[in-house]
């Protein structure tokens, strides 16, 4: 959380309230909880929308010794290191870069897998 605050001052946010005590004239409002309800909600659904074989662009965001992450419309799917190339990559780095944007295809959809991850 920012620790200056007055920029925030004049904007409005859609908040859940989290506390409140009226005796101290207080309300506490959550704004990560409305994001994560939203970003829930488009995980749900790309993932409807995503079928094995489906071929989509995505934008690499960031690259790891084992492959890329790609986001592919508010997910993350990974592009394993030894999918990446006919031949040996010794890093993902050699192939792509974060901001690229890539042609994948949906080897597998597995959401509950990445739900308890996420939990």
């Amino acid at each position: 959380m920012p620790k200056d605050l007055s920029k925030f001052v004049g904007e409005e946010f859609e908040t859940e309230i989290i506390d409140f005590d009226k005796r101290k004239k207080r309300i506490v409002a959550s704004r990560k909880n409305v994001l994560q309800e939203e970003l829930d909600k488009v995980r749900d659904e790309v993932y409807d929308k995503l079928k094995e074989g489906d071929i989509i662009e995505g934008t690499v965001q960031r690259l790891t010794n084992f492959g890329a992450f790609v986001d592919v419309g508010g997910v993350d799917g990974l592009i394993h290191i030894s999918e990446l190339s006919w031949n040996r990559v010794k890093h993902p780095s050699d192939v792509v870069s974060p901001g690229d944007v890539v042609k994948v295809q949906v080897l597998n959809v597995d959401k509950e897998k990445i739900e308890s991850h996420l939990d």
